[in-house]
């Protein structure tokens, strides 16, 4: 409980240094211009790309990010530098946690480990998450317990 507690409190803190930046991660809109399936089925390498998900994955490289964002059709992994997108974007880029959806702009490349990836040029805040969102079908004894108490009701 303390931990969800303290984890909330660290987002709340996220959300209102973006909002003292004079950025509100709520108003945001942002029309991407296909789903991740579609870019990863159509991969050029430099092909320009406007896509759209929740942050499921992130690490941090010092002064380059991989996150991976998830859409309703798969997941593709992005790639952010701070040289590319610049200091002031680059600190709000650090703002973001698992579970924040986000859109972003950039070309398609393969990683040195095969990956297809975006690397951005410009990205956009749909929504700031304060809560983790719980992983889907993770843990089959909680989720079978769940069950069982519905059946048993």
């Amino acid at each position: 409980m303390d931990d969800t507690n303290s984890l909330i409190e660290q987002r709340k803190a996220k959300l209102a240094a973006l909002r003292a930046k004079g950025i509100d991660p709520f108003k945001n809109k942002f029309t991407p211009g296909e789903t991740c399936q579609h870019a990863r089925e159509h991969y050029a390498e430099g092909r320009e790309v406007a896509l759209a998900g929740r942050i499921t994955a992130h690490r941090d490289m010092g002064k380059s990010m991989f996150m991976d964002i998830r859409d309703q059709s798969g997941r593709m992994q992005i790639y952010a530098q701070k040289n590319v997108l610049g200091d002031e974007p680059f600190a709000i880029f650090q703002h973001l946690d698992l579970a924040d959806f986000i859109g972003v702009r950039g070309t398609m490349f393969t990683t040195k480990t095969n990956e297809i990836s975006v690397k951005i040029t410009s990205f956009v805040i749909l929504a700031k998450a304060l809560r983790r969102r719980r992983p889907s079908g993770t843990d089959s004894k909680i989720r079978k317990s769940a069950t069982a108490s519905v059946i048993s009701i």
